[in-house]
């Protein structure tokens, strides 16, 4: 006589065995067909292959400069690093896969407390999602977030030993794990206090011990490059909005069949609150989370990358989870033809599927030919600098990740954000002539720059002046010669134009001390071309 519940708990077993399939399967391929890899994460590659060498945590050796918002993500790289020899790019998308996989199954668990039909629909969603598979492997940290979030809700549904470690390895893995980290240990207070209040000490312990060693390492608590984009991006709040409205609702979409589609998502996604409030309250951290963190966004006036919507894009699949068993035991209720009723929840699940491989699809079609840009663009910048510049040179550049990480360790990297270079972000809040005065003071062998925003006048980013007068330009034009031109102005139409062309220039000869310059030449910036 067969047992009723082996018989449930094998087909259970089977049935996330099969999405866990899915998802990885999924990702597999989006790396295969796009290679994708976004500049932000070669930042963090370069502080974990300077690690696993024993150089220390820094980007540029000798340098202690917090210039990554992930030491959690870059300790993992670095220690796969050294003791597999893989390199971390590979390794960082590996291990991203597999802790995706980690994410479907502990949210799978916590869902079948309350709908088992939530929990397939979860699976289906989570392994097809449009936004996260591309970012899960393209290097990012935010794999490890979701796979962190995830276990922190584990930990108060049931009541474990994952919680404490999960708020703290949260908050260290992304500094805006501090939101959900912080909801999720209210969550905890109220459903067990004290129980609660024994797992922040180990959160605390944990947290701790790496601001400690951030305060005496570095000197700072705050990453170097959280400061330099707080201090230098300037956006509208309707430009943080906008992103956010366009990936959670219609607006922006253009043809019928997208609204549709998009109002449906929507539609779900407040059935999905309402199945919260109603049955599923230990999953309130949830909508509490998606609702404040795109709040908190969308206000920032910050530019928004696609990576920071993926923790919004976790919890929205849990709450249209949750929406599709809803709609689908409503639409079953309301049925008069009974062999129907059994095919509404798959009809639903197939419905939400098919729209995300959709989308996904025309992702891998454009990120495959971003991808392609970089390899012929940035990377080959990097890999010039590698192979001509000496060691120890210096160079100074916009765009820090590609370049930056292919140009190898031997080059000090300069970046005009100032993200791991403290002395550039010092000179931009200091005065606008900062271009030419940064290049007089810590004189650079190399500077990489836009053609565009020489044509221009304007620094990529933040569209400040890079010259104040003819006599800043002419400056430059006597003390760097152009080594190098790189583009593709013929290739990727989708790209914008002024982002396809880079000059390589190189120092003609040594460049004064400012405190050599005369009183006209620092009046307000270097305002005489001065030759060597």
């Amino acid at each position: 006589m067969s047992n009723p519940f082996h018989d449930r708990r094998s087909s259970s077993v089977a049935s996330v065995a099969i999405l866990v399939v899915l998802c990885t399967a999924l990702r597999l391929w989006f790396w295969r067909v796009t290679g994708l890899t976004l500049e932000d994460s070669l930042i963090t590659f370069r502080y974990a292959d300077n690690l696993a060498a024993g150089n220390g945590f820094v980007y540029n050796i000798g340098e202690r400069v917090l210039g990554t918002t992930t030491p959690l993500w870059t300790m993992i790289l670095a220690g796969i690093r050294y003791f597999t020899k893989l390199d971390v790019i590979t390794a960082g998308k590996l291990v991203s896969i597999i802790f995706d996989a980690g994410t479907l199954i502990l949210v799978w668990r916590c869902l079948t407390t309350i709908d088992r039909v939530a929990a397939h629909v979860w699976g289906l969603l989570f392994a097809t999602a449009p936004l996260i598979v591309p970012i899960s492997v393209s290097g990012m940290e935010t794999s490890l977030l979701l796979l962190c979030m995830s276990a922190g809700l584990h930990g108060v549904i049931f009541r474990n030993i994952l919680y404490g470690p999960a708020l703290a390895f949260t908050i260290l893995t992304r500094i805006d794990g501090v939101l959900y980290a912080g909801i999720l240990a209210a969550a905890g207070l109220l459903r067990d206090g004290p129980r609660a209040r024994r797992h922040f000490v180990v959160a605390l312990a944990l947290c701790g011990a790496w601001f400690g060693f951030s305060y005496f390492y570095f000197g700072s608590l705050l990453p170097q490059s959280l400061l330099a984009k707080r201090a230098l991006y300037r956006f509208d709040v309707a430009g943080s909005a906008a992103p956010f409205i366009h990936e959670f609702t219609p607006v922006g979409e253009s043809s019928v069949l997208r609204i549709a589609v998009r109002c449906a998502f929507l539609l779900l996604l407040c059935l999905g609150l309402v199945r919260t409030l109603r049955t599923g309250k230990s999953f309130l951290p949830v909508p509490v989370f998606f609702i404040l963190y795109c709040l908190v966004f969308m206000a920032s006036a910050t530019v928004i990358f696609q990576w920071y919507l993926v923790p919004a894009a976790w919890a929205a699949c849990i709450l249209l989870a949750l929406g599709a068993a809803e709609f689908s035991a409503w639409l079953r209720a309301r049925l008069r033809w009974t062999l129907l009723r059994p095919t509404m929840a798959p009809a639903v699940a197939v419905f939400l599927c098919a729209a995300n491989l959709v989308a996904l699809d025309a992702r891998s079609e454009r990120l495959g030919q971003l991808q392609d840009f970089e390899d012929h663009l940035r990377k080959k910048i990097g890999l010039w600098l590698r192979d001509n510049a000496p060691e120890g040179s210096e160079v100074l550049l916009e765009p820090l990740g590609y370049i930056g990480y292919y140009a190898g360790p031997s080059i000090r990297v300069r970046d005009e954000i100032g993200l791991v270079s403290p002395a550039i972000l010092a000179l931009r809040r200091e005065t606008t002539g900062w271009y030419t005065l940064a290049l007089r003071r810590l004189k650079p062998a190399y500077v990489v720059q836009y053609a565009s925003a020489l044509d221009e006048n304007l620094a990529e980013g933040t569209r400040s002046p890079l010259f104040l007068d003819q006599g800043e330009r002419e400056w430059f034009e006597l003390n760097y010669g152009a080594a190098e031109t790189f583009d593709v102005l013929d290739r990727y139409p989708q790209i914008e134009a002024r982002e396809k062309k880079f000059i390589l220039f190189r120092r003609r000869a040594e460049i004064p001390e400012p405190g050599q310059m005369d009183k006209g030449e620092l009046a307000g910036g270097i305002l005489a071309p001065q030759a060597n």
